[in-house]
Formats: C-alpha cells, structure tokens, sequence
C-alpha cells in the first residue's frame, strides 16, 4: 500500500518525422499515479464513523493509514528519511514505508487496515515477515502497524519470531496496534494536528458535557463537531473513489467528480484534500493534451499543500512542462533531498537534469536500491535517449518490462531510440535501407506495443503519437503493406483531434499520389 498523491503522467509532445537525431526533447512526468488502486471491499475496513471507541478516529482508507504511520514512525523512531515504498502492481517485499538511508541500519513498516472486530492472525505476521525477509538489503528493524484488535496470539508470535531471528541475525519484529499509536499521539498532539483530522475524545468530551448539563450552545457545538467530521471523512472517501477511477483509467468521470467535490467543498476541504483534487485534474489535463492546463494545476496543488510528500517532485514537472527548465532542476534537486528513497522524486530528477550531465552523474544523486525501480530507470532511459545515447536508451528500457505502469513509457522510448538509431542518415538512400532494417521492425514493434497500452489504458493522445512513430518507421522501411492498417488506425484515433488527422491524411495522399491515384490523394490533401 502507498499513501501518495497521483504522480503526474508522461506526456510526450507531438512530433514531426524523425531525422537521425531529431528527438524533441518533450519528456515530462512518469506515468504510474501514485497511488493503488482502492480494494473494492470494504469488510477489512474500519468502520466509517466518525464517533468510534477510539480516542482518535480510525483512518477510513488505507492511503489514510499508511500517511499516519508514515508521520508516527517518524516521530517514534526519529527517522525523518522513512518515505513510502512502491505502489500496488510492484514487488514490495511487505513493505509500505522505508527509510534505506543508512544501508547497514535499514528501517521498514507494513501496514494493515482492517476492522477492530478482526484478530491480526499469526499466518499474516509470518506471510509479511517472509516477503520482507526477501527484500533487496537487510532490514535490521521492521514495524507491523494495524488497526485490528489486539491479541495474545500475535504478539506471541511476534515474540517468538524475534527469539529465532536473534539467533540468526535476521530483522526484528516491532508491532504496534491502534491503541500503541493512540498512546503516543496523546504524548504529541502536535502531531496529530498535523494530520488534519478532528479528534474524537474532544468531541466526546463536549458530548459528556452537553448531556449532563442539557446546555443548548454544547449541544450545538457537538453537532457541528460531529457534521463537520463527518464531511471530512466524506470527502476523503470521494477523493479515493475518484483514485479508484484514475486507476481504471476513466479519466472523464474522475473529472467530474473533481468538479463536483471542489464546488461542494469549498473551504471545507483540507490543504491535502484541496492537493488531491488539484494534482488528479492536472494529471487527467495532460491526458487531454493541455499540458499548460495541467502543469499550472500542479503548481496550484504543491502551493495548496507544500508539505505534502509529492509537491516538491509535481512542482519540478510542472516547471519542467512550462519550460522552465532552472527552476525545475532546483526543485528536482530539492525533492530528493526532502525525500531520498522516494521513486517519484528520482524520476523527477532525471526528467529535470540538464542534458549536459550524464546519467551517471545523475544517477550518483540518488540512492542505489531507486536504481532498480522501473520509474526510474524508464525516466533515465529517456534521459540518455535526450542525450543521443540510444543503445544505452534501449538497454535500459529492456530492463522495465512490459508489465505495470512503467511499460507504456518503457515501450515509447524503446521504439524512438531504435528508430532514432538505425533511421538511414538520408531516408532517400534507399541501399542503406538493409542494413538498418532489423532495427526498425523491432521499433515497429516497440511502437505497436505503446499504442495497444496507450489505447488500453484511454491515453488517446500517446496513442496517436506512437502512430506516428510507426509512420515514420514504415516510410523508411518502404513498408506499404504496414504502412495501410497504421494509417487506418491512426485516422480512427485521431478523429477529434484535427492537427493529428491532418498527418495522417497527408501520409496517405502520398501514399496515394505513390500509387497513382491522384484523385484520392487530392481529396485527402
């Protein structure tokens, strides 16, 4: 699970037909969102209501969760370094949160949402505490954060779990339950201030009080207490159904929902709510092809919220979209520093880097274990693909695989570095055409895959623009077989988009005007 706003999603600018080194440089943000998606049931879940038995209220999602025992963990063990890890569709190794600052003192966190009524079973703890012993380091420390009830069951066998890893030298066992965290917040209050959500123990106070005392105004100020908690809670179970769109990729009805949250909302919603609602519509304007829209809703999330974990990493790829390219290398800079093991941040920061500084040089900023993240090799992928560096490109994407977020992107760069790489110094020599091939059709290729993802996934945009990737591969292999089922997909996807059309319909009067039907190819042109 992860607790991190929608990342801004990749958008490469439109291009013309590639040259040998024509590569715009038109990177922008990755394109996993952030967050997991939502599980559609809710019997783990605690309960959704504000007036529990808990002194504080129990958080409604498990995004909501996991933020808490981010900023608890912190503050207990003093680690300001601990940062989410990973998303749904990763191999996390049970592992929500982890600080990997120090290698040799590797701190990590599982957390589990589930309804109070519910016992954490011992085959739980064991299955999680298996998957973290399988982590890239060692993890010396290892929390398990729940809302279940509390039992003699797991804690004893967590007691005997750390009896064997002393013996073995393996990571030791840490559980805190609700009322753990609930003690600790009593001792620094401050922190759950912090988290923005109303306490229920001063309301219940109040509550005691009105009803002994029949007082009207305590009455009304427990009402309004209560309504008002009630609302927050509400729009936090909004913002995650509209996650659980994003991640469905129904992008037009999330933006609804955004419309209809922030009118409603209003100075009701909190500086993270105002954030999440912000951060979604600038991805899904991107999505749309506005990408000024989109970038300039970023910038408005990060200044809403400047606290939030992804505003430093959204505000550098806003920058970097505007064309603001100082300012966005600074704040990319700055993202890391604020949070070294975060993937979003590192990808920020290859997207960002000047195009004078090698990937290595990048690379040393960030540290090691982000290496293997699939964000972040495909954002250095397109780096060292700005760089004119294409077999290193194509090495790197080969290592992104064609599953999960990443793959979409992975693919894209793939294909515009084969393309760029073995496109003939002059198209017009057709005796270089040969030797080139190979490395075309495995371009042709890549660029297939990307648009069946881009169409998958309703990026309409990214899908047209690997159509016209693939135009420009088949004109240079002389592929006119290819080259008609490429054109009739693309004027399919293009129709609501007339400047992409309009090259479609180009391509095919010349293709037409090729075959001598000139009369066709008039009316296309």
């Amino acid at each position: 699970m992860t607790a991190i706003e929608v990342a801004p999603l990749r958008a490469h600018a439109m291009q013309g037909p590639l040259s040998k080194v024509a590569i715009a440089r038109t990177r922008a943000p990755n394109g996993a969102n952030g967050e997991k998606p939502q599980n559609s049931s809710t019997s783990d879940r605690a309960p959704r209501s504000f007036l529990s038995m808990s002194r504080y209220p129990k958080p409604l999602s498990e995004q909501q969760f996991e933020g808490v025992c981010l900023d608890f963990l912190k503050e207990k063990w003093g680690r300001p370094n601990l940062t989410l890890y990973g998303h749904r569709g990763e191999a996390q190794y049970g592992v929500d949160i982890i600080d990997q600052s120090d290698p040799l003192d590797v701190h990590a966190a599982q957390c589990k949402l589930h309804d109070d009524s519910k016992n954490l079973q011992a085959a739980e703890i064991r299955s999680e505490v298996a998957k973290a012993l399988t982590f890239p380091r060692d993890i010396r420390v290892y929390a398990f954060c729940t809302t279940a009830k509390k039992t003699a069951q797991a804690q004893n066998v967590v007691l005997e779990i750390n009896a064997q890893h002393s013996v073995s030298g393996k990571l030791k066992i840490v559980l805190f339950f609700w009322d753990d965290i609930e003690r600790f917040l009593d001792q620094h209050q401050g922190l759950w201030d912090k988290l923005n959500v109303t306490s229920v123990r001063s309301v219940g106070t109040v509550m005691g009080e009105a009803i002994s005392s029949n007082n009207p105004v305590l009455q009304a100020m427990v009402k309004e207490a209560v309504a008002e908690g009630l609302a927050s809670n509400g729009y936090d179970c909004e913002l995650d159904r509209i996650k659980g769109l994003l991640d469905d990729h129904k992008y037009e009805a999330a933006s609804d929902l955004i419309a209809g949250l922030l009118a409603r909302g209003g100075g009701a919603l909190t500086p993270r709510q105002r954030y999440r609602c912000l951060a979604n519509q600038g991805v899904i304007e991107s999505i749309r092809g506005n990408e000024e829209k989109g970038a300039r809703l970023l910038l408005q999330a990060a200044d809403t919220c400047p606290d939030h974990e992804k505003a430093a990493a959204n505000r550098a790829f806003a920058l970097h979209r505007l064309g603001r390219e100082d300012e966005a290398w600074t704040c990319a800079q700055l993202a890391v520093r604020k949070a070294p093991g975060d993937a979003h941040a590192a990808s920020a920061l290859f997207m960002c880097a000047p195009l004078g500084l090698t990937v290595s040089e990048v690379r040393a900023m960030i540290t090691p274990e982000l290496w293997s993240n699939p964000e972040v090799t495909s954002s250095a992928a397109d780096h060292h693909l700005e760089r004119g560096e294409f077999d290193e490109a194509i090495e790197l994407t080969e290592r992104c695989g064609r599953d999960g977020e990443c793959s979409l992107y992975a693919e894209l760069t793939r294909g515009r570095a084969l393309l760029s790489r073995d496109a003939p110094p002059d198209p017009r020599d057709a005796e270089l055409r040969p030797a080139s091939a190979p490395g075309l059709r495995l371009a042709l290729e890549a660029l297939a895959r990307a648009a069946a993802l881009a169409e998958e996934r309703n990026q309409e945009l990214l899908a047209i623009q690997a159509f016209l990737y693939q135009l420009d591969a088949v004109h240079l292999l002389d592929d006119d077989h290819a080259l008609e089922g490429i054109l009739e997909e693309g004027l399919r996807l293009s129709r609501k988009h007339p400047e992409c059309k309009a090259r479609f319909l180009l391509a095919r009067a010349q293709q037409r005007t090729k075959e001598g039907d000139h009369k066709r190819a008039f009316a296309d042109a």
